[in-house]
């Protein structure tokens, strides 16, 4: 026929396919166990681009159709039944496994009269803890799905195992608690679980109460060197000893390493200045660090958090032997803040026919306190607090001679 005002309209239709990575189904159960018998409600939880569904029990069809026709299933299972689903879109062609593992989704079918096993044990990672570390308990076995945590015969809080609403729980679990031990003055903390099986099972008795821990709080050891400063001469031993803990750690700045794990150290006067230290520490230290005499690295890494690690060092000059005769030589090894005696509060050179008196003082931390050259130096000991610290003094006779002096002087209250 003739065309009406020389134009056309027109239309067309488009089929639309949804690619089928985009395609979602999730599907979920009513319970996760349940007494022989009963049902269970299966559904669909969530979905994307998916308008039909396939209701599969064992890999049988059972059910399908649309999915605003048949969203759920109704189903008494038996031991070992699995219920599943497959979505796709109609318009698309396009077919998806909602993609759970079909364990995911099955229900444990309990027969009446049937105990529910809880198995449970209790562990620590620790058994002392060091200042505020606080140990980790873990409770494993099978059949619980929440863990109530007793400190002291006090319930201090509730572990929940137990998923809401969809999945399965599985047979063996594990429960973890981080916890701090009180003070050590109360005594060891005293720590038991009792594992619960909360969902549904055809028992009386669904609770075990698991084995006691102990765990004791310990405070970090106050570690010391004796003696505090010292020089050794050149070639000789120097016997250093440690205090405060029960075991120790050595090194020194110039070998990088250990020396030994021992309460004592020997260190053999090289010629040069060197800074020991020690680490003393008590056990709860990782037993597999120092098992089979193995001897661990001072960093801390090579101890775990529990370990009560506490450190020292001094510094030792060794000495040469003089060669000249200095039996008129006196320096004092202790002086009096509060003596009576002005004599008796500073550090001198005592002796004859000195020309000129160069006189160094160091703390324990090695730290230059003090320096002068004089025809006699006098530091006064009412500037610093008491303790112990280190001199080195060259010392020039008249007759052009000179007496090198190291060693330490104490400063008393």
């Amino acid at each position: 026929g003739a065309i009406h005002g020389g134009g056309m309209t027109a239309d067309s239709l488009q089929r639309v396919g949804y690619p089928h990575d985009t395609l979602m189904l999730e599907v979920a159960s009513s319970a996760t166990s349940v007494c022989s018998g009963e049902e269970v409600h299966y559904g669909i939880v969530r979905q994307a681009h998916i308008d039909s569904v396939v209701w599969y029990v064992n890999d049988q069809i059972v059910l399908s159709g649309k999915v605003r026709e048949t969203p759920t299933y109704t189903y008494r299972p038996a031991a070992g039944d699995r219920v599943w689903a497959v979505g796709y879109n109609t318009g698309g062609h396009c077919v998806h496994n909602n993609g759970l593992a079909s364990e995911e989704l099955s229900v444990e079918v309990t027969s009446i009269g049937t105990p529910g096993i809880v198995i449970a044990t209790l562990t620590s990672s620790a058994d002392s803890v060091c200042g505020a570390g606080a140990p980790v308990y873990t409770v494993t076995g099978r059949g619980f799905d929440s863990v109530y945590w007793y400190a002291n015969g006090q319930l201090e809080a509730i572990t929940d195992l137990l998923e809401t609403g969809v999945r399965a729980v599985p047979v063996n679990r594990t429960a973890m608690w981080k916890r701090a031990p009180r003070p050590a003055s109360e005594g060891p903390d005293s720590v038991y679980a009792v594992a619960v099986r909360r969902a549904k099972v055809c028992a009386l008795r669904n609770e075990q109460t698991t084995n006691v821990v102990s765990v004791l709080r310990r405070e970090r050891p106050e570690v010391r060197i004796t003696p505090r400063d010292t020089s050794v001469l050149t070639g000789h031993d120097l016997i250093l000893e440690g205090a405060g803990a029960s075991a120790y750690v050595w090194w020194t700045d110039a070998e990088h390493g250990i020396a030994g794990t021992m309460q004592t150290f020997t260190l053999i006067g090289h010629g040069d200045t060197v800074m020991v230290y020690t680490m003393g520490y008590e056990p709860a230290f990782n037993r597999d660090s120092l098992a089979g005499g193995r001897t661990p690295a001072p960093e801390a890494n090579a101890y775990d958090e529990f370990t009560c690690l506490a450190f020292d060092s001094v510094l030792v000059r060794p000495d040469e032997i003089p060669v000249l005769d200095s039996s008129v030589i006196f320096i004092p090894n202790a002086v009096l803040r509060h003596s009576a005696r002005p004599a008796d509060r500073v550090f001198r050179v005592y002796g004859e026919n000195i020309a000129s008196v160069h006189m160094r003082i160091f703390n324990n931390n090695g730290d230059l306190i003090f320096e002068k050259t004089d025809a006699n130096p006098v530091w006064k000991a009412t500037d610093v607090q008491a303790g112990n610290f280190t001199y080195r003094i060259v010392i020039t006779l008249q007759d052009g001679k000179t007496i090198n002096k190291n060693g330490w002087v104490s400063v008393l209250e």
